[in-house]
């Protein structure tokens, strides 16, 4: 979801359009990952990056598998035609997961600093 903030000087000076998650709907399923900041009154999703790659890379097998009994379906047990996949290296999947991993640490290091 895409949103501006109406304030920015009261969120370190974010202007302009900024990329996030609504806050009280990760509270339902992680409210560990929200809080409260005490000065705004402004909910805050700081997530466990290891929780999150985790989910991640599930993900990607559940959705991996479907498509695997999809496309069964589709060839009626008979092997997939050569498609796309045959340009990926084996293991292409983890390259977004890679890449997930490493935008969350790169977040997690700047607030920090």
């Amino acid at each position: 979801m895409t949103f501006e903030w109406i304030d920015p000087a009261k969120h370190e000076d974010h202007s302009g359009p900024q990329i996030g998650v609504i806050a009280q709907e990760v509270q339902k399923l992680f409210p560990q990952w929200v809080h409260e900041t005490p000065d705004t009154h402004v909910l805050n999703v700081d997530p466990d990056q290891r929780t999150v790659l985790a989910l991640t890379v599930e993900s990607f097998r559940e959705q991996q598998a479907e498509i695997k009994e999809l496309q069964d379906q589709i060839n009626g047990g008979h092997p997939p035609a050569a498609g796309l996949t045959r340009f990926l290296p084996n293991g292409a999947g983890w390259g977004l997961s890679g890449i997930l991993f490493g935008f969350m640490m790169a977040s997690k290091r700047k607030k920090q600093a």
